[in-house]
């Protein structure tokens, strides 16, 4: 195995919940000493020294995976632009028969399909229909050398943003808005009955007193009269509450940047943050690790 496809799986999720949350030795322990041995690092270096030295390969040209582009836009845009306590970032939030890699909530409900160097354009076409459904803004972030045929491909509505080679996210075209293909029932969809019928509550509508086998349609034909502004405000506003990351801004940014977009989906109380960083070696300071 190469170091990048050693650095990559180092980065999936499940080897980094391993390697940060074991008490025991890790089963990746294997890993770990090996990418020692490949990056020159002392047997005696930290976690925290060994994970920011695979991360910046890693997050070479070429070498990127689906987490890179995620944890950049989580740490330059959610933290870095804006802040955890005010924008809603979920990972992995199922829209139809499709899996949006990121979706945003603050002011408004943006998504971000990533196609990595390593990713095909397969399934794009049906992600970029599912989305404009639900989400007010669309954006396709990938690399540069994708970004020239997919402004002549996508639709006029989807912005597109691009990792250059010095990891800095860039707006190749900004998204729009096209309210006529937001559609109300999909964005009923989305959420789970509570959240539908909490949606509803914030526009003093009262859930639908039916059945729960009858609960989901009942939920579709009420929000099926709804304009698709009203209907994207009340979504934005409940599931921005809902799926709010237990972490906050001031704890996020003591974690170390290559690990933020894992911290957000994984952290769930203050002591699990203590204890991470103790395995990792650092100090409980505002971490600049992996710019």
């Amino acid at each position: 195995m190469n170091v990048a496809n050693m650095a990559a799986a180092l980065f999936a999720p499940s080897t980094l919940k391993s390697v940060l949350y074991n008490d025991t030795p890790a089963p990746h322990e294997k890993l770990i000493e090996a990418l020692r041995v490949e990056l020159d690092l002392s047997t005696s270096s930290t976690l925290s020294e060994t994970i920011n030295k695979t991360y910046s390969i890693l997050r070479r040209e070429g070498n990127r995976t689906d987490y890179v582009y995620r944890n950049a836009i989580i740490d330059k845009v959610v933290i870095g632009r804006h802040s955890i306590n005010t924008a809603t970032p979920i990972q992995e939030f199922r829209v139809g028969s499709s899996l949006a890699d990121l979706v945003v909530l603050n002011g408004t409900s943006t998504v971000y399909e990533i196609k990595s160097e390593r990713d095909t354009l397969r399934r794009l076409a049906s992600q970029i229909k599912n989305y404009a459904k639900v989400f007010e803004r669309t954006y396709v972030v990938t690399s540069a050398s994708k970004a020239q045929g997919l402004e002549r491909d996508l639709p006029e509505h989807v912005g597109i943003i691009t990792l250059s080679r010095d990891y800095t996210l860039q707006t190749v075209r900004e998204a729009t808005t096209d309210w006529d293909l937001i559609d109300p029932i999909a964005i009923s969809r989305t959420m789970t009955i509570p959240e539908a019928c909490a949606a509803l509550e914030h526009l003093d509508i009262p859930a639908p007193n039916v059945p729960n086998m009858l609960i989901r349609r009942a939920l579709d034909e009420t929000f099926k009269g709804l304009g698709a502004q009203i209907c994207s405000r009340a979504f934005i506003s409940t599931v921005k509450i809902s799926r709010k990351p237990r972490v906050t801004q001031a704890n996020i940014t003591r974690v170390p940047r290559p690990l933020r977009s894992f911290a957000v989906s994984h952290l769930q109380k203050a002591d699990e943050l203590t204890m991470i960083l103790q395995r990792l070696g650092t100090t409980p300071t505002q971490s600049k690790e992996g710019l």
